[in-house]
C-alpha cells in the first residue's frame, strides 16, 4: 500500500510538473510573439520615418530648384528674346540666300524651344500658371514627334498615328508637349535595352448628335514588358521610381498627372505582362470647344 501511494504521488507530481511546463511554455510563446510584433511595428515605424525624411529632403530640393528656376528665368528670357528678335530681323532682309534663311529659321525654332524649356522648369517649381489658348492637338503631336525622333535609341522606333484634320483643344502648348515627351521617354526606357517600338497617336471622338469632337485622346503605347501590379498602384506617387539611383527622380508621371488635372483632363493606363503599356490622356468636351474670344478661354479655365 505504501509503495502504491508513493507511485501515485510521483505520478501526480509529474502531471503537475508537465502542466506547469506547458503553461509556462505557452506564456513564453505568447510573450515572444508579442515582442516580435512590437519589434516589427517599431521597424515599420522607423522605415516610415526614414521614407518621410527622404521625401522631405526631396521636396526641399525641388523647392530649391523652383526658386533657382524663378531666379534665372527673367535673365534667361532676356537672352532668348535678344537672340529671337535679332534672328527675326535678319530674316526680314531681302538679300538672303536660301541656306542662310534656313539657318536663321533653325535659330528661331531653337529659341522658341528654349523659351518653352524655361516654362517647363517653372512648372517643376510650381511657379507658373498654364497659358491656355486654342491649340491644334495634331500640330502639337507633330512638333513633339520631330523633337523625339532624333533622341530615340536606334533599336526602338517611334511611330506616328494622327488624324488628317485639326483637333482643337484649349491647352498650354509647352505643358502638353512636356506631357508627350515625358510619356514617350518613359515608353522607350521601358523597352530598352531590347528592340521594340513606341506609338504616339491622337484621335477624336464625336457624339452622334454633335458637330464638334466631344473628346480628344492622346495616347502613347509601347511594346515593353508591361507594368507589374505592385508598381502600378504607385506610378503617380511623387518621388516613386523603379530606376536606379541617379537615373530618375520619380517626378515624371506625378508632374504629368498634375498638368493633365490643370487642363481638366484625365489620364489612364492599360498594361499587361509581356504585352506592353498604353497611356491615354483624355481632354473632355469642355476643353475641346472651338473658342474665338479670350474671355471664352478664361471661362473654360474656370470649369
Amino acid at each position: 500500500a505504501l509503495l502504491i501511494s508513493l507511485v501515485c504521488s510521483l505520478t501526480l507530481f509529474e502531471i503537475r510538473t508537465l502542466l506547469f511546463k506547458s503553461t509556462y511554455t505557452r506564456e513564453i510563446s505568447r510573450a515572444n510573439r508579442k515582442l516580435s510584433e512590437e519589434i516589427t511595428a517599431r521597424r515599420k515605424a522607423q522605415q516610415s520615418e526614414r521614407e518621410l525624411m527622404t521625401h522631405m529632403h526631396e521636396m526641399q530640393k525641388m523647392e530649391a530648384i523652383g526658386t533657382l528656376a524663378g531666379g534665372i528665368s527673367h535673365e534667361f528670357n532676356n537672352i532668348i528674346s535678344a537672340i529671337l528678335g535679332n534672328a527675326e530681323l535678319a530674316k526680314l532682309s531681302t538679300d538672303l540666300d536660301s541656306e542662310t534663311e534656313g539657318y536663321l529659321g533653325d535659330i528661331i525654332i531653337a529659341s522658341k524651344r528654349a523659351g518653352d524649356l524655361v516654362k517647363q522648369m517653372l512648372t517643376y517649381g510650381r511657379k507658373s500658371k498654364p497659358q491656355f489658348e486654342k491649340t491644334d492637338a495634331v500640330d502639337l503631336v507633330m512638333e513633339a514627334y520631330k523633337l523625339l525622333k532624333a533622341t530615340f535609341p536606334k533599336n526602338i522606333s517611334l511611330e506616328l498615328a494622327i488624324d488628317d484634320q485639326p483637333l482643337w483643344i484649349v491647352a498650354d502648348r509647352g505643358q502638353i508637349q512636356q506631357v508627350i515627351i515625358n510619356l514617350c521617354n518613359n515608353a522607350w526606357q521601358a523597352i530598352s535595352p531590347r528592340s521594340g517600338h513606341v506609338t504616339l497617336g491622337i484621335k477624336g471622338k464625336k457624339d452622334p448628335d454633335q458637330v464638334d469632337y466631344s473628346i480628344v485622346t492622346l495616347y502613347i503605347s509601347d511594346t515593353g514588358p508591361g507594368i507589374p501590379d505592385d508598381v502600378l498602384d504607385n506610378i503617380y506617387d511623387p518621388f516613386f521610381t523603379t530606376k536606379p539611383a541617379g537615373q530618375g527622380t520619380g517626378l515624371g508621371l506625378s508632374v504629368v498627372q498634375g498638368i493633365i488635372h490643370d487642363h481638366g483632363g484625365s489620364i489612364r493606363v492599360e498594361t499587361a505582362k509581356k504585352a506592353g503599356t498604353t497611356f491615354y490622356v483624355d481632354f473632355p468636351h469642355n476643353r475641346v470647344r472651338v473658342v474665338e474670344k479670350k474671355e471664352d478661354i478664361h471661362s473654360l479655365n474656370e470649369v
